[in-house]
This record gives C-alpha cells, sequence and structure tokens, in this order.
C-alpha cells in the first residue's frame, strides 16, 4: 500500500527530529564531561553544603569565598525557601574570569569574578536566586528556546525580585531596577553569541570552545 505524500513527511520529520536529539544528546554528555574534568582540575571549597570553585587564577580566594558565604547565608536567613530550591538545583558555583554570570550546562552557576568582590551581599544572593531558577527550569525539561526565553526570563526575575524585597532597606528599590530590566531584552541570540565570544576572550580560550559554550536553540 502506498503511503501518501504527507505521510513520508511526517516520517522525514520524525527521522529529523530523532537525529536532532541524538546530536543535542551528544553535545550535552561532551560538554558534562568537559565540566567534570575542568571542575577535577580546581581546589573545591563548601559553604553552606553548596561546592565553591574558583577558577580565576588571580583571585583572592578567602575575598571570593567570604563574600559567597555572605550571600548563601543571607539568603538562608532570609528566604529558606528559595535557599532550598538552590541547594536542590545547583551543583556548583563556579568563580570565573568571563565577563558575565550564567547558569552552565554542567548544572552549577557561573560566576563572573569582577562581579563579586564588594557586591553588596543580597545583590550576589539574588544573582544566585536568579540562575538557580534557571536550572530548576532546565531540570523540568524545559528547553530555553527562543519562544520561551521571555518567560522564563520574567519568572527568574520574578523570583530574584521577591527575594530582595525581603531585604530592606536597599532591596526593594533593588527588586525594582532588576523589573525595570525586562524592558530591554538581553536574551536574543545576537546578545548571547557576543556575550560568549566577548568571554572567551576575557579569560583566553581558544575560539573553538565557543561551539561548546554557544549553542543556538529552536
Amino acid at each position: 500500500m502506498n503511503r501518501s505524500r504527507s505521510d513520508r513527511l511526517g516520517w522525514r520529520e520524525r527521522v529529523w527530529a530523532a537525529l536532532s536529539g541524538a546530536r543535542r544528546g551528544i553535545r550535552r554528555g561532551l560538554g558534562l564531561l568537559i565540566g567534570k574534568l575542568f571542575l577535577m582540575l580546581h581546589k573545591r571549597h563548601v559553604i553552606h553544603d553548596v561546592t565553591v570553585v574558583l577558577s580565576d587564577p588571580g583571585a583572592d580566594p578567602e575575598q571570593y569565598l567570604s563574600s559567597i558565604r555572605a550571600a548563601l547565608e543571607l539568603l538562608h536567613e532570609v528566604d529558606p525557601r528559595r535557599f532550598r530550591v538552590l541547594h536542590r538545583s545547583v551543583k556548583h558555583i563556579l568563580v570565573w574570569p568571563g565577563s558575565y554570570t550564567a547558569y552552565d550546562t554542567w548544572g552549577g552557576i557561573h560566576l563572573a569574578a569582577r562581579h563579586v568582590p564588594g557586591v553588596p551581599a543580597p545583590i550576589l544572593a539574588s544573582a544566585l536566586v536568579h540562575e538557580a531558577t534557571h536550572l530548576r527550569v532546565a531540570k523540568r525539561g524545559i528547553r530555553y528556546i527562543p519562544d520561551l526565553r521571555s518567560r522564563i526570563e520574567a519568572l527568574c526575575v520574578q523570583e530574584q525580585a521577591a527575594f530582595l524585597r525581603k531585604v530592606p532597606p536597599d532591596g526593594p528599590g533593588w527588586a525594582k531596577q532588576v523589573e525595570l530590566g525586562l524592558k530591554e531584552p538581553w536574551w536574543n541570540e545576537a546578545d548571547r553569541r557576543a556575550r560568549v565570544q566577548r568571554c572567551l576572550q576575557d579569560a583566553g580560550l581558544p575560539g573553538w570552545i565557543e561551539p561548546l559554550l554557544y549553542r543556538p536553540e529552536h
């Protein structure tokens, strides 16, 4: 019995979807392997049962660790629920010489070294809340595709702002600033790729690593 044209097209689409899924799985597995090897090369610290790794060679360990400790202690004291979310969702916090802070595909958070020392504990803690929310969403199988990015970022900002409003006297004002940031989308492909290329330059990493850090989602 001959299949219709629509049946043949449906079969091709299913095969293409399977191949695309396999490629994503291979990239994800390769990324996890590289991440584990990278983390093994650096000394690990544990703060409130959260693993912290310093990969910036110019970092003063105590200066960075004290800032992260203050942020985690504040989050634990002021907002136990969001601290538990962070504890369940975040496998590690990595301080690195890149130029931006973001969650990574290894299940952790990359903190830009330049953003840690001297940053008020509520601001740093709110950044951890934001990225932990990203990881919680990702663990539920929700991909960071263009059609969903604005909603995902709005959720992360909502969680971040809700935490900041628990920290007077400056927290509520900071929360408003964070929410206003949604008016200028930073999650489009051009900006994402530009940030990755900039961080490669800042960290002195070779260009061939870019595909492991930047993968357009469709």
